[in-house]
């Protein structure tokens, strides 16, 4: 089955000296852990800063015509201060990274203290996945998605690729990636918009697909689920 939903509202955007970027990266972190290790960090934050963000009144049928402009920036120093907070939730494993379960009680600890509707788990099974990642997306939440590490050689180095968008609409191989965590923003036929690393990449479904089957395993290579009790709709994927 083919997919064609999208958040909502733009995307999370943050303000930095070098420019405005899709959502954040652990690259911008002098910390050693947080730069290497911490995608899981930076997905927990990037979802947290989009699901707490009133929608302000007219914005869903500005951003309709006019993509990602509008969107409100953050400055980097406030990201910054959001991520340090968040730390103490969602512990990074030196060497490591996070499990994926690690995400889903980070985040159930938060949604109760501040009373949300969201709930998260770790894992779906893998014939509902993708089914799962659109229905959080019509739901307006974004999705953390693993590209899990090799299982059970954990030592394999082959990876998923990441493409850009040309400015012809044609798709470029652009990066590889492993045992990394991505945010999907939206879904539109065999793609998958995604952030990482302050980036907007796309990762082609059916190569998703393969890479879980020969190289990682669906426990590892998984979403974090978060359900709303008072779902919304998503938008088409332009």
């Amino acid at each position: 089955m083919e997919y064609n939903v999208k958040l909502s509202r733009p995307y999370i955007r943050i303000r930095r000296p070098d420019g405005i970027s899709f959502g954040g990266s652990q690259e911008w972190f002098e910390e050693k852990t947080i730069r290497d290790f911490g995608c899981g960090l930076i997905g927990a934050a990037d979802v947290l800063l989009y699901v707490s963000r009133p929608a302000q009144a007219g914005e869903e049928s500005r951003n309709a015509a006019s993509g990602e402009e509008g969107t409100p920036e953050i400055p980097y120093e406030e990201y910054g201060r959001h991520v340090a907070a968040l730390k103490r939730h969602f512990p990074i494993i030196p060497g490591f990274g996070m499990p994926g379960w690690f995400l889903s009680v980070g985040f159930n600890i938060i949604f109760r203290r501040q009373k949300s509707p969201y709930r998260a788990r770790w894992g779906i099974p893998h014939r509902r996945l993708f089914s799962s990642i659109a229905e959080m997306l019509r739901q307006d939440i974004p999705v953390i998605l693993s590209a899990g590490p090799h299982f059970p050689r954990f030592w394999g180095k082959e990876g998923l690729t990441l493409y850009r968008e040309a400015a012809d609409k044609t798709m470029l191989p652009a990066a590889k990636t492993r045992a990394h965590y991505v945010i999907v923003t939206g879904m539109a036929g065999e793609w998958m918009r995604i952030s990482s690393w302050g980036r907007m990449y796309y990762i082609r479904i059916s190569e998703y697909e393969e890479y879980v089957r020969r190289y990682s395993c669906p426990l590892f290579s998984n979403i974090c689920y978060i359900r709303s009790r008072a779902a919304g709709q998503g938008g088409q994927i332009s």
